[in-house]
């Protein structure tokens, strides 16, 4: 059975970052329907190095995700805390297709 990755912690996300954490993060949101904008990017990204950098962009889709999970002020920030991550990965897998 697929399991959800752990959270990277708080470093792994924000301004100046680029790494998988961020691409997981960017699919997630996608799946889930919170960036949809940005699902016609990663075909043209064909090495998925876009995907991978922080940008504000992917803050806006995390904070949309924060706000519909009733959450308000430092819990919506936009920046994904461990509660975002967990939350994110619910219903794993979830596909893109959809």
């Amino acid at each position: 059975m697929l399991s959800a990755p752990d959270f990277p912690g708080n470093d792994a996300f924000g301004p100046d970052r680029a790494s998988v954490w961020v691409l997981l993060l960017r699919l997630r949101l996608i799946a889930h329907g919170y960036a949809d904008d940005q699902r016609s990017d990663l075909e043209q990204d064909s090495d998925l190095s876009s995907a991978r950098m922080w940008d504000d962009r992917l803050r806006l889709s995390c904070t949309l995700f924060q706000l519909d999970q009733g959450w308000r002020g430092e819990r919506a920030t936009g920046y994904p805390s461990e509660e975002t991550w967990a939350r994110v990965w619910r219903n794993w897998p979830l596909s893109l297709s959809q």
